[in-house]
């Protein structure tokens, strides 16, 4: 029944709540109010004290940069009558003014109209022949005839920052001529370093930035010189003061710095260039003043704040002494594990209400839980007298309860179990199938989980597939409190319904058969698989079919078939194996999954048939076709060659008739003398391929017949043959055709000709080196401006992978050829 209070027994009017909450937000909104006019009046005074300090050091910079741009201009009016002289006078205009590197510590350059450098100070810094029209400054000086100074960046020659002032030089009818820069490196010391000179309290001092290249040009801090600004997007702070800057404003603000300290920052701009001061001061020290102030207010006002609370506190904790020691009372049950009593009421005010309430709900509950502990001994009960396994889960996937039945299957103690979340006990493989995110979510839907099949392993390491069905189990209000998860075991049925399908797969082949689990280990084999790689079913049980593995196939090839059999459920093709006897046979193989009721792989078929004799069949149709082949080609060939020395026959009797004729037709006849002997080769071979070293012999040896001259062929003894591009083979036989037969025109006569063939540079590179005696003219060895058959080997020299070259030598002239891919490849074991 409720408690009538009356008005001095209410909690509201004997505590001092109120009395304290206003006085607590009055005396610190006072001294917050109080803070915060002193913070805003020193800031403004430091903001505009420091603001004229930065306008004072930007002014100073700006005079110097006007100063310094005064003077490459006037250097460029002098310059422009010496632009027109030339380099020399150019150079001797600077030459005469050294003090100009007082002003620039990188010295002054002077470029043309196409911003190639042609002049600088000093002259050894090695700029002159450089050119630097990419320079913006440079860039806008020579196009728009403007005096500029750039933004800093990293010198081609210097490696560091520097930046550059550039005038144009005009000649007298204002044209502009050329271009003077001056650089300056920021690097080392300049006079920018002025700026480390002006010091701004103790903490504080400037900056020199360039905000769009966020770069330091100069700092009071020297370590902080040609130091890069974080990257855009690292501190969106300082991303919007740059944007801000380069929009061009000007003053004081409070920021945090890259360093991490908060700072006072006054900013401004210079107007001879992009570039700004900063003035900065640690905040801590500007403000230094107005903490003493507000910790001797706070002082005060926490000693106030300390002994109301201490009052307060006393008479609370008077007027809910009565709830503590309800609350005590409370944990001693707890922890003893007593039954709960109804708490007495001390005072009949709100408290003495609060636990008469409680008192009351503390009845229904007790009746609450007898009846619960009625219910869970009927379903521990009923869970026990059932012959199948028998677990419940909370809403987290964790038992809470199971059965004997449970306990006997894995062999797991009660208190190992108990606790333990219910997917730990499941194969790891399959854990998937019932983890804890699927098995939540499946409750939070409200939703009954789907029977399903899982492995369950034992402490021992055994495996039980078992087949569950689930049931949820709701609070009053509909929530989800508990599942309960019944198994029933169905490893031995599954077994049996393995076996009948592997047996009923096997008895369908008549090849070799051969069964293997999931991970490739053969189970069982036929007496056709025995016959075949004569591995009996003792050898091979438990083994991989790569025991059977031939050296022509990588190991990985295995695995590739497992993994493409598992994803179509079948692979078939032909491959090597090795017998027990270690004979190798072509082997037609076709490997089938075997699927359970959820579609994943728990075993395979392999089924072999020997393909060698097949193969040796193929091998022998290859070979009579090939034998044909030749025979044609060979014959082709043949009529060829004689057709072409035919022609040859009937071009020697046009000299009889016109002698004027025979050097042109002599030259002729070599000509096709050397595509007959491509056809002499091509014919006596089964291979249309043409080898470098026979095609030389032969035209060699073909035009000493004709010349009656000594042809002298030099190759090593062990010689890999090179062969001749296709589409390359008569251009090559006519270029070595004209090449030796000039060799023996021009200087056989007295001596032998000497061809030698060797190895080049590289692996597949051939040179061959003509030498014959003659004494070339200059025009010959040089600018081959003789008619005596070069211009047609240039004319048929391929664009790449071949070049010739000529030398005279003492009394020998030399003509080597060069021969690379793709105009020729190595053609591996053969040798001549």
């Amino acid at each position: 029944m409720r408690l009538r209070i009356q008005l001095f027994q209410s909690l509201k009017t004997r505590i001092l709540c109120c009395t304290l909450f206003i006085f607590l937000i009055s005396i610190w909104s006072l001294t917050f109010y109080v803070g915060q006019i002193l913070h805003s009046d020193v800031e403004k005074s430091l903001s505009e004290r420091q603001l004229l300090a930065a306008e004072m050091v930007a002014g100073q910079i700006n005079n110097d940069l006007n100063y310094r741009q005064w003077a490459i201009e006037s250097i460029g009016a002098i310059s422009a009558k010496a632009m027109q002289e030339g380099p020399q006078s150019i150079q001797a205009v600077l030459d005469q003014r050294p003090l100009l590197q007082n002003l620039f510590n990188e010295g002054i350059i002077i470029c043309n109209t196409d911003g190639t450098a042609i002049a600088e100070l000093p002259l050894s810094a090695g700029r002159v022949g450089i050119n630097y029209m990419n320079v913006d400054v440079v860039a806008a000086a020579l196009k728009k005839g403007k005096s500029t100074i750039g933004a800093p960046i990293i010198g081609k020659r210097l490696k560091s920052p520097v930046f550059g002032m550039a005038a144009p030089i005009r000649d007298h009818a204002g044209t502009v001529i050329g271009v003077i820069a001056a650089l300056t490196n920021v690097g080392i010391p300049n006079f920018l370093d002025k700026i480390a000179d002006v010091h701004h309290e103790k903490t504080g001092g400037f900056l020199l930035v360039a905000p769009q290249q966020r770069l330091i040009l100069a700092a009071t801090d020297k370590s902080r010189v040609t130091q890069a600004l974080p990257a855009k997007g690292m501190d969106p702070l300082l991303d919007r003061l740059l944007d801000r800057l380069i929009d061009g404003y000007e003053g004081s603000d409070i920021e945090v710095n890259p360093q991490g300290v908060e700072v006072l920052s006054s900013v401004k701009h210079i107007p001879a260039s992009a570039w700004y001061v900063e003035a900065y001061l640690s905040t801590h020290e500007a403000f230094a003043p107005i903490r003493t102030v507000l910790w001797r207010i706070v002082l005060v006002t926490l000693l106030l704040t300390l002994f109301m609370t201490y009052l307060t506190w006393r008479l609370l904790k008077h007027q809910f002494a009565p709830m503590v020691d309800a609350a005590r009372t409370l944990t001693i049950f707890s922890k003893t594990g007593q039954l709960a009593q109804l708490l007495p009421v001390v005072r009949q005010d709100e408290i003495g209400e609060l636990i008469n309430a409680f008192n009351s709900q503390m009845e229904h509950l007790m009746r609450r839980k007898a009846e619960l502990m009625e219910r869970e001994a009927h379903f521990r009960s009923f869970l026990e007298s059932v012959q199948l396994i028998g677990v419940m889960l909370d809403r987290e996937g964790r038992i809470t309860l199971c059965n004997d039945c449970m306990l006997a299957l894995t062999g797991w103690t009660r208190e190992a179990v108990l606790g333990k979340s219910f997917d730990q006990f499941l194969s790891p493989e399959l854990r998937s199938r019932a983890n804890v995110e699927a098995f939540q979510k499946a409750i939070m839907a409200g939703e009954l989980l789907p029977q399903n099949e899982n492995v369950i392993i034992t402490c021992q390491g055994a495996r039980h597939l078992i087949a569950w069905t689930n049931t949820l189990y709701r609070d009053a209000n509909g929530q989800i409190t508990a599942v309960a998860i019944i198994g029933e075991d169905i490893t031995l049925r599954k077994q049996n319904e393995d076996a009948l399908r592997i047996a009923a797969i096997a008895f369908e082949a008549q090849a070799g058969i051969a069964v293997t689990d999931a991970s490739m280990k053969i189970l069982r084999v036929n007496q056709a698989f025995t016959k075949i790689t004569g591995y009996t079913q003792d050898e091979l049980e438990g083994k991989s079919p790569a025991i059977m593995r031939s050296d022509r196939h990588p190991e990985s090839l295995y695995e590739s078939i497992r993994i493409e059999m598992i994803k179509k459920g079948v692979w078939e093709g032909d491959m090597w194996r090795r017998r027990k006897s270690g004979e190798e046979y072509l082997e037609h193989l076709v490997t089938t999954a075997v699927t359970d009721a959820n579609g994943r792989v728990t075993h395979c078929v392999v089924s072999i048939t020997d393909a060698t004799s097949l193969q040796m069949r193929e091998q022998q149709r290859l070979s009579i076709e090939a034998a044909h082949r030749v025979t044609l080609v060979r014959e082709v060939h043949h009529r060829v060659k004689n057709n072409l020395q035919g022609i040859t026959g009937l071009l020697r009797q046009f000299p009889k008739t016109f002698p004027e004729m025979a050097d042109p037709i002599e030259q002729a006849i070599g000509q096709i003398n050397s595509i007959a002997v491509i056809h002499g080769l091509q014919g006596n071979v089964a291979s249309p391929l043409v080898k470098l070293c026979e095609l030389t012999r032969a035209i060699a040896y073909q035009i000493q017949d004709v010349w009656l001259i000594p042809v002298v062929l030099d190759m090593p003894a062990f010689w890999n043959p090179r062969v001749i591009a296709e589409s390359e083979a008569v251009p090559i036989a006519l270029i070595l055709n004209e090449v030796i037969m000039n060799a023996v025109k021009h200087g056989g006569a007295e001596d032998s000709v000497r061809i030698t063939i060797r190895k080049g540079k590289t692996l597949n590179s051939v040179q061959i080196e003509i030498i014959n005696s003659f004494q070339a003219s200059k025009n010959l060895v040089v600018k081959n401006t003789e008619r005596n058959g070069l211009q047609l080997i240039t004319a048929l020299m391929p664009p790449q992978g071949a070049s010739i070259s000529r030398d005279q030598q003492d009394n020998f002239f030399i003509t080597t050829l060069v021969f690379d891919p793709p105009i020729i490849s190595l053609l591996l074991n053969e040798s001549e």
